[in-house]
Order: C-alpha cells, then structure tokens, then sequence
C-alpha cells in the first residue's frame, strides 16, 4: 500500500485510475476507503482503457465490477472497505513533511483524518 496527500475538496477529487481515498465514519468512528465512480462516459476509448486496467492488473476485477455496476449519470462514491486499518503511526509519517499546526499529534487517527479533511486534504491510496 502507499499512501501519500492532496489538497483538494472531495466533491472536486481526481484519482488515476485504481485509487482510493480515505474518509471518516465519524457514526461508527471507522475509516473507509472510498471509491470515485466518475459520470458514465459513452465513447469506446474509456470501456478500452478500463479493460486494459483491469488486465494489466492496475484494477482487480471486484474494483472494474463495481465501475462497470455503479456508472450513472452522476458522480458517485463507493465505499471499498467499512475498516481500513490504517495506525496513527502511519497518517502522522504521511502528514509530517507538511508540518500542519492544525493537527494535535496526541489525536486518534479518525480525528487526525478528520481535521485533513476539514482542512481540504485528503489521503489517496495507491
């Protein structure tokens, strides 16, 4: 797994193919990983470079499925996993170049995920 920060609010995000970002479940205090399902194009290029993701291993057959099942005319997000078991450890070693003041080192890795959230950054897996 990698994982590195973008600023950028969620409802304007842009991943490469095969990515995911992270997002608190403040209800259940959990940390998701989400999946952006963009509008459903209409134009053979896209179906192309889906299917060579998937075979050239860049998408697993569950993440192709779930695009293929889920393309609308909206801009959509899917939830990948209800749990990722990402340590505070971790997050603070992503976040520490940027030197945020906003965040308390002494915080959980939910509220540490939140505040980089609030603040417009968002974690991205690869």
């Amino acid at each position: 797994m990698n994982y590195s920060i973008i600023k950028n609010p969620i409802s304007t995000l842009i991943l490469p193919l095969g990515a995911t970002f992270l997002s608190p479940n403040l209800d259940s205090t959990l940390i998701e990983e989400k999946l952006i399902i963009e509008q459903k194009k209409e134009y053979g290029f896209w179906a192309k470079k889906l299917l060579k993701a998937l075979n050239t291993g860049l998408i697993s057959q569950v993440v192709y499925d779930i695009i293929k099942d889920n393309e609308s005319e909206a801009r959509q997000y899917y939830t990948l996993s209800l749990d990722v078991d990402i340590s505070k450890d971790v997050l603070l070693s992503i976040i520490a170049p940027f030197n945020f003041e906003f965040i308390d080192p002494a915080a959980s890795a939910i509220d540490i995920l939140t505040l980089l959230n609030e603040n417009e950054y968002q974690i991205i897996k690869k």
